[in-house]
């Protein structure tokens, strides 16, 4: 049986182009991700244990390579705890890098977001609340028009 290539590679899409046309890849909106395109999503943290595993869940299984940054603005729960299990659970995958912060002091979320920007080494960001407002699967959509050069920001 042949391999399949991951999806948004050129190879995957010339693949796509075969079997369905270019006309319809375009109409279903696929398209290359170079190679070395890195994705930085940022994860503001407060209280959220009991959505973390999902979320993460949910951001790594988007078919980008990305940096995973979980910003901890000292929660009162064990959402910390969780961060660390799940750091350790998913260890060193180089399609899903994880950075941990942590605030000692509640500074909100904009802070959190601040932090998690400095750390953040990708070509564009992405923010993602931990408490499953957004879906990652979106991801694809938002990068599209700037991968394609027709917009610098997408909300």
């Amino acid at each position: 049986m042949d391999s399949v290539a991951p999806a948004y590679t050129a190879a995957w899409y010339e693949r796509m182009c075969a079997l369905l046309g270019e006309s319809t890849c375009k109409a279903l909106g696929f398209f290359v991700i170079p190679e070395e395109f890195l994705l930085s999503v940022v994860i503001p943290v407060y209280n959220e244990e009991k959505t973390l595993a999902t979320i993460l869940h949910a951001v790594r299984n988007v078919p980008i390579r990305k940096e995973i940054i979980l910003v901890d603005d000292c929660s009162k729960d064990a959402s910390r705890d969780v961060m660390k299990e799940l750091a350790e659970e998913y260890g060193d995958d180089p399609q899903n890098r994880m950075k941990l912060c942590y605030h000692e002091v509640n500074r909100g979320k904009g802070a959190a977001l601040r932090t998690g920007f400095a750390e953040a080494s990708g070509d564009v960001v992405i923010v993602q609340d931990a408490d499953l407002e957004y879906d990652p699967n979106e991801y694809i959509r938002l990068l599209k028009p700037i991968l394609n050069g027709k917009a610098d920001v997408v909300y």
